[in-house]
């Protein structure tokens, strides 16, 4: 699966998980951001991660996003990195 089709769906679980505390903070934001450059998102990409950003996700689709993100991850390491990248989002 393209690398930047998983980078996408691992962004907008970490939106998801931003908006949980009534929000995303500019700290939890600039960290979106910077991995945004990190995975080397286009516009396109970033305007598509844009309308999560603006407004939480209902809870009918957060099942769908985090669905889409476990199809991407193979592997225990790559779960481990998603999961490290949740820590700094949540914790």
């Amino acid at each position: 699966m393209p690398q930047i089709s998983k980078s996408v769906a691992l962004l907008k679980v970490l939106i998801v998980g931003a908006h949980a505390d009534s929000g995303i903070s500019q700290t939890e934001l600039n960290y979106i951001k910077e991995l945004a450059r990190q995975f080397n998102l286009n516009d396109d990409e970033w305007f598509e991660l844009q309308p999560y950003i603006e407004d939480p996700i209902p809870l009918s689709e957060q099942d769908a996003i985090i669905s889409d993100l476990l199809s991407y991850l193979g592997t225990t390491a790559e779960r481990d990195i998603a999961i490290q990248h949740l820590e700094k989002i949540i914790g």
